[in-house]
């Protein structure tokens, strides 16, 4: 098979070049215009406008009905609703009245009183108005400028880590418990109020392309001297953040309150946030507290500080029996109420009211009737565990019977492993597999030299036959010209003649370099958009 050079080396190029751009580091802008699609006219419907007339029509509705009443025929029960109405080209609000009809009619005599369950509605309609926007039921819902983009796309393509943690923010405006973060490259990442509400945690299941959070607002900052509290300020907000060494502030992991690691303008920094107390600067010079710099000393150091742990199962005695809780652990109250910091538990010197002698009376005579009723039951279980054993012993011998099945089996085994032990001539019996003396064998053999002889026999006869003759004619050589090979459909029993197709020799080419320019064209569509 002869190999083209030029076309090999043309398609080596090709792919190399898809190669390098899908693994290009270069990364399409999150708000791509060529992800996105252009703004529609859609319709922006106000129902404001009709709210209060649709009221005011439900009640001069009601009144008239009341008015239209008569001595046998009148009206009652009235239920009035709303509902908005922006489906399709509707613009309005629709008022419901449902209420009954009664009618007074005579029946033999006797006056009698029909009522039917009767409903009315009408429509006022409010202001529609058409605007260039996105189609907040479609797929491209959000907007950005002038373009309208897939959420579920931004969210796929934007900086915002599925699983990993981001820098916590301060909340010093008081946002609402979500907010959305605007990152440089212009990536909306999603927060969430944190359990004691003084700042904001990243929450990667939250999407600011669907919900409309509010923006989050960057403090204002600059990093702070070496131990000093800083002045920040977000919004019209200002307020106090003090550097604070983790293992100040956070013994055994217990951060206090409004502590943790913030982006406050400049970077993460790890610090505190003054509150009521203003743990970390009580005196308000503007230095931070030693108490937030340095860490406290250990617990087996001094086991008595707030943070560490005053319970059995964070000290396990069993490991640490040295430890001070181990060595004076607190008293157990519940199995000696008597020892000295459980109080007195002295018995009553007043004898029992009578009321509560007769109660106890009263429960000591229905005790025994329960173990009188109980002595019954167990007769009833010694009944039962009779017939038990009568079960057991019919069950043995059951167990008998089997056992002799069992020995009648092996006999039978055994008798069939000799048959075996026969047929497989294990007695040493001399059998041989060549013919007795005057003897060439149980029957003449048409091939003597096996299947060789039965090849060359039958080879030339398939070699010369049509089939092959026709399956031959489909060997196709390649070579560097582009001649498509002649057809001849001759299968022996019937003869369908010769058939070419000619492809001009330009085509292939042609076709080539349309597959290659356009796969390079997609590859960097797909990398850089565009």
């Amino acid at each position: 098979m002869q190999i083209n050079v030029r076309r090999l080396m043309t398609f080596m190029t090709a792919s190399m070049a898809v190669f390098l751009c899908l693994n290009s580091n270069s990364r399409a802008e999150v708000f791509d215009p060529t992800y996105s699609q252009p703004m529609e006219e859609q319709k922006i419907c106000d129902l404001e406008p009709a709210r209060q007339p649709a009221q005011q029509a439900a009640t001069n509705w009601i009144q008239q009905k009341d008015d239209s009443g008569t001595d046998t025929t009148w009206f009652g029960d009235y239920t009035t609703s709303f509902r908005d109405r922006t489906d399709g080209s509707k613009c309005g609000v629709t008022w419901q009245v449902d209420y009954k009809k009664y009618v007074r009619y005579d029946n033999n005599g006797e006056t009698l009183v029909q009522e039917t369950d009767q409903i009315y509605d009408g429509t006022i309609n409010g202001i529609k108005t058409y605007e260039q926007q996105c189609d907040i039921n479609g797929q491209f819902s959000f907007q950005s400028g002038d373009r309208c983009y897939d959420p579920e796309d931004l969210a796929e393509r934007d900086s915002c880590p599925d699983d990993g943690a981001m820098p916590s923010l301060p909340d010093t405006l008081n946002y609402g418990q979500n907010v959305c973060s605007v990152q440089p490259d212009g990536s909306r990442c999603a927060y969430s109020k944190s359990s004691n509400g003084d700042s904001f945690q990243y929450n990667p299941n939250l999407s600011c392309y669907e919900n409309n959070y509010q923006e989050y607002e960057q403090p204002e900052a600059t990093p702070p001297q070496d131990n000093q509290c800083q002045t920040i300020t977000s919004g019209n907000v200002t307020s106090t953040f003090c550097p604070a060494n983790p293992d100040a502030v956070c013994p055994n992991g217990l951060c206090q309150p409004a502590c943790g690691s913030f982006d406050i303008g400049y970077g993460t920094q790890f610090g505190c946030f003054a509150n009521e107390e203003n743990q970390c600067d009580t005196n308000g010079d503007g230095i931070v507290d030693d108490a937030c710099l340095t860490p406290p000393p250990s617990c087996e150091e001094n086991p008595n500080q707030p943070h560490c742990p005053t319970s059995p199962e964070p000290v396990n005695c069993a490991e640490n029996p040295e430890h001070e809780y181990c060595q004076n652990p607190p008293p157990n109250c519940e199995e000696n109420p008597s020892q000295e910091g459980c109080g007195t538990t002295e018995p009553p010197t007043t004898e029992p009211p009578t009321d509560t002698i007769q109660g106890l009376e009263q429960i000591r005579g229905e005790q025994q009737k329960t173990n009188e009723l109980l002595s019954g039951v167990k007769s009833g279980i010694e009944g039962v565990k009779t017939e038990v054993k009568g079960v057991k012993t019919s069950v043995d011998k059951l167990t008998e019977e089997q056992e002799k099945t069992t020995e009648a089996t092996k006999e039978v085994s055994g008798a069939i492993v000799g048959l075996k032990n026969t047929l497989n001539n294990t007695g040493g019996v001399s059998m041989g597999i060549t013919p007795s003396d005057g003897l060439n064998g149980w029957y003449d053999s048409e091939y003597p030299e096996g299947f060789t002889s039965v090849m060359e026999t039958v080879s030339p006869l398939y070699d010369a036959s049509k089939m092959n003759q026709y399956l031959q004619s489909w060997k196709v050589s390649v070579s560097g010209e582009y001649s498509f090979p002649q057809i001849c459909l001759d299968i022996g029993i019937a003869n369908y003649g010769c058939h070419s197709l000619e492809i001009d020799n330009r085509v292939f080419p042609f076709i080539r370099i349309i597959m290659i320019v356009s796969a390079l064209f997609l590859a960097r569509q797909l990398v850089f958009g565009g």
